[in-house]
């Protein structure tokens, strides 16, 4: 998270920020223009990179810490269930269920955790303005205490 959470642009993780350029970010954030038209932006800058998620299994735990900020790719069962919800937010409740199981299936241990974009929570996908950045966005993310 860019600002410690809570903002419109909260999703911005920062593998999509590294390959811009700090004087645009700045830019950005000094100008006029809109969260809505930076998360525009953003998502478009998402799908032309094409930085698809990160599977932990794959990864040695010793180099998570290269991969904070980034969304993971969803257990199986996981993906089969969101894929069959329908589009809207998430109980706490299931929200909670979720995020354990997708931390149980990559044995997330601290001081790392798996939590939900709230974008998916507050919403039920994991895009703002354009469907295509879904392939790329899966609303769980590692973290890092």
């Amino acid at each position: 998270m860019i600002d410690g959470g809570g903002t419109p642009i909260e999703y911005v993780h920062s593998r999509h920020l590294d390959s811009m350029k700090t004087k645009d970010i700045a830019a950005d954030f000094m100008s006029n223009r809109s969260p809505a038209a930076m998360l525009r932006d953003i998502e478009q800058k998402i799908i032309e990179k094409g930085i698809m998620p990160v599977d932990l299994s794959c990864i040695a735990p010793a180099l998570w810490k290269d991969h904070i900020n980034y969304d993971v790719v969803l257990p199986p069962v996981i993906k089969r269930y969101l894929d069959g919800r329908p589009e809207e937010p998430f109980n706490d409740e299931e929200r909670d269920r979720l995020e354990d199981a997708v931390t149980e299936f990559y044995h997330v241990a601290a001081p790392f955790y798996i939590a939900m974009d709230s974008r998916l929570a507050e919403t039920g996908h994991t895009w703002n303005f354009d469907p295509r950045a879904a392939q790329f966005l899966t609303g769980f993310v590692l973290y890092r205490e």
